[in-house]
């Protein structure tokens, strides 16, 4: 009897204790079968994913300062659901329909914000900060644990394999990473809005062969208030084919921030590189103004809207006037190629108006790989010039700034 008492006394004590017993923050999919789980132990927060009884993401470390303790001030659910119209795309409108848990967070007395949005089809979530944060290193990591004997498949350039690709062979893992676990059920690691998070590059991902698990990070430094981080995103699913269809990454991206977009005109169109060298019998297509007549009158005699004129063309832009002419005559628009690896004929600042005024109305950006900044400054400059961009050569994974620019 009383060594049951002392027992008693005991756990009432530790449920005093903060930290000792962590408390579950949980938001479930407006249908209820998707779940995002937050608690905090021992001043570290994690997070675990579900969808129905299972655990898609078993219970995983994240963090924004490096090393900080979190304490949680309080916490609030609310539901959205909304509809947009997409200027371009497959879909007419869209409905944005999540339950969101807003998470008022201290990290070693900082004050921020976790936002989580879970919608039936995946989840999102991001740090907001604070102006007492200003200045301080940020690292958004994030754990994913999943099932060991999960399958992946993620993008590796133009020469990849067609299949499951081993994660302990890949140095830097590409996004999205797809991910088949053993139960059947798809998930697929990705990013949003990273084009409203200045300052962060695009998620890296490592295989953390200790603990058997993905390791996710970007970093920058914090702008203070109302600075955010990008949404770090697990999309859901039965088959590959489901993410076709999948609107998460959309709906989690900033609203369109351009006043005017009447001059956005997306289409169909043709590429000249394919064109070329090849011989009709009659006719050998090549770099040349010939040959662009050509394919600018096969262009609108089936239909398409678009030419894109790919490298070399800069080389000869001063013969290239009736070409031009054509194009508008016929009604084609033309995307003109920049080699910013091989063909630097005009500095960066005047590039996108000298485009323009040649009569462009779309540009192709070559080889500025993987950089989150300057690819923010391309695409603004291509808007503020009313230019369609186009990136290319391992560009940066921007997913949701379609919407947002």
């Amino acid at each position: 009897m009383k060594l049951n008492t002392c027992v008693l006394i005991i756990i009432v004590l530790l449920a005093f204790v903060p930290g000792v017993f962590a408390n579950d923050y949980t938001v479930k999919s407006p249908n209820g079968e998707v779940s995002a789980s937050f608690e905090v132990k021992n001043g570290d927060l994690f997070y675990t994913v579900s969808e129905g009884e299972a655990q898609i993401v078993s219970s995983s470390k994240v963090e924004i300062i490096e090393g900080a303790k979190i304490k949680v001030v309080e916490h609030s659910i609310v539901e959205n659901d909304t509809s947009w119209e997409p200027l371009w795309g497959q879909f007419s409108t869209i409905r944005d329909h999540h339950n969101e848990l807003s998470l008022s967070l201290l990290a070693d007395g900082i004050p921020l914000t976790m936002l989580c949005r879970v919608f039936d089809e995946g989840l999102g979530f991001r740090f907001v900060l604070s102006e007492e944060s200003k200045g301080k290193k940020l690292n958004f990591t994030s754990n994913c644990n999943v099932p060991a004997n999960s399958k992946y498949y993620t993008p590796e350039g133009e020469n990849g394999v067609n299949g499951p690709v081993s994660l302990t062979e890949i140095e830097n893992i590409q996004i999205p990473l797809m991910i088949n676990q053993p139960n059947g059920s798809t998930l697929v690691l990705m990013e949003s809005d990273l084009y409203s998070a200045t300052g962060f590059e695009s998620l890296k991902i490592k295989y953390n062969f200790d603990k058997n698990e993905l390791d996710c990070s970007s970093t920058a430094v914090s702008k203070g208030e109302g600075h955010i981080t990008p949404w770090r995103v697990f999309l859901l699913g039965e088959n590959m084919g489901d993410f076709l269809e999948n609107t998460v990454v959309l709906n989690l991206a900033a609203p369109c921030q351009l006043d005017d977009v009447a001059w956005i005109n997306a289409g169909r169109g043709i590429w000249d590189y394919r064109f070329r060298g090849y011989n009709t019998g009659e006719f050998e297509y090549g770099i040349n103004e010939k040959s662009l007549l050509r394919m600018i009158d096969f262009a609108a005699e089936q239909g398409f809207e678009w030419l894109n004129i790919d490298a070399g063309w800069s080389k000869r832009q001063e013969s290239l006037e009736k070409v031009f002419v054509r194009a508008r005559e016929k009604g084609i628009k033309l995307m003109l190629y920049y080699d910013r690896k091989n063909s630097v004929f005009i500095e960066d600042d005047k590039l996108f108006k000298h485009y323009a005024e040649l009569g462009a109305s779309g540009i192709k950006y070559g080889f500025m790989q993987n950089n989150a900044d300057f690819t923010r400054n391309a695409i603004k400059a291509a808007a503020e010039n009313k230019l369609l961009i186009n990136f290319h050569d391992h560009p940066c994974p921007m997913a949701g700034v379609e919407r947002t620019m």
